[in-house]
């Protein structure tokens, strides 16, 4: 998820807590819930190396119980709360709902690093969601004007929880569908649209081609459908794919595009994942790289848009 989410998430579980365990507990929490997304600094240095760690080192599972028993020392240490097992178990409780937010949607995560180096999602929401936002923003205004602070918390699991659920059902709904309008296909994937929980991003690919399109599972209508043609594997596709980081982006991809134009002395070729094509105008996550006439590349070069 987005990091305000992340950050709305937080400030509802240390509200809930605070009488109990002061401002350093709180600070804990907030801490606990907001590292797992320091990665996003890597940002202003490149994006490929945005698209190499994020996600991957500050969401693996093993990391982040290091790093939540080092959270509740610290408050523990320098706050007056001292039940240590109890903010332990805030720090990586926060930490952890902050790790599963974020494998429940289609960027995914990398929880089992280093032990299992493999991209992992659920693709029941997408990265940003006003649904899960408005969830513990709600919560927020009910502990504030309500009371009974942790009853609100645990409805607010709960209705986490039960939406997950509901676009757990939706995804297999739009999986089902998608086998019966495309069946020979060789993979299918549906990925969920920001807002509307009952639209699906349909990719479909085929032997020699990608389908893509929108579908809406309660009135049953298609849009924006499209097919990417997959070029055979020609030489110049050959040599991109031995570039450093098209290897990065194609351990990162699971619906990779190619395509390719060809310049005075040498090629350049697109690599898209089409799970993100529908978005910004069509052209998310793409990298580029120049195959020069003996084999040899620039290395590839990422971008989030593909005219940037």
């Amino acid at each position: 998820m987005d990091t305000i989410t992340h950050a709305v998430a937080g400030a509802a579980i240390a509200l809930a807590v605070k009488d109990r365990v002061g401002k350093a507990g709180v600070a804990a929490v907030m801490a606990a819930t907001l590292v797992p997304d320091a990665d996003l600094v890597v940002q202003v240095f490149s994006p490929e190396l945005y698209l190499k760690y994020h996600r991957v080192v500050l969401n693996s599972l093993p990391v982040v119980l290091a790093l939540s028993t080092v959270i509740a020392a610290a408050a523990w240490l320098y706050g007056r709360y001292k039940n240590f097992v109890a903010l332990w178990g805030l720090s990586s409780g926060a930490m952890m709902l902050h790790v599963a937010m974020d494998y429940t949607n289609s960027y995914g995560a990398k929880p089992l690093w280093p032990f299992v180096n493999k991209w992992s999602a659920l693709d029941l929401v997408f990265i940003i969601d006003p649904w899960v936002t408005g969830i513990f923003a709600l919560g927020i205004l009910a502990m504030k004007y309500y009371g009974k602070k942790t009853l609100v918390l645990a409805a607010c699991l709960a209705l986490l929880f039960s939406y997950w659920g509901m676009r757990e059902f939706a995804h297999q709904r739009a999986m089902a569908l998608f086998k019966l309008q495309y069946p020979d296909a060789i993979s299918i994937g549906a990925f969920p649209a920001p807002v509307n929980p009952f639209k699906w991003r349909m990719v479909a690919q085929t032997c020699d081609a990608y389908w893509t399109g929108w579908y809406n599972i309660v009135d049953g209508e298609w849009d924006a459908v499209e097919i990417h043609p997959r070029p055979k594997p020609e030489k110049v596709i050959m040599a991109a794919r031995e570039a450093p980081f098209v290897k990065t982006f194609l351990e990162f991809a699971r619906y990779p595009w190619f395509s390719y134009l060809p310049n005075d002395d040498s090629w350049t070729v697109s690599i898209q994942d089409l799970r993100f094509s529908g978005f910004g105008g069509g052209k998310g996550f793409v990298t580029t790289v120049k195959v020069n006439p003996d084999g040899t590349t620039d290395g590839g070069k990422f971008s989030f848009r593909k005219n940037d």
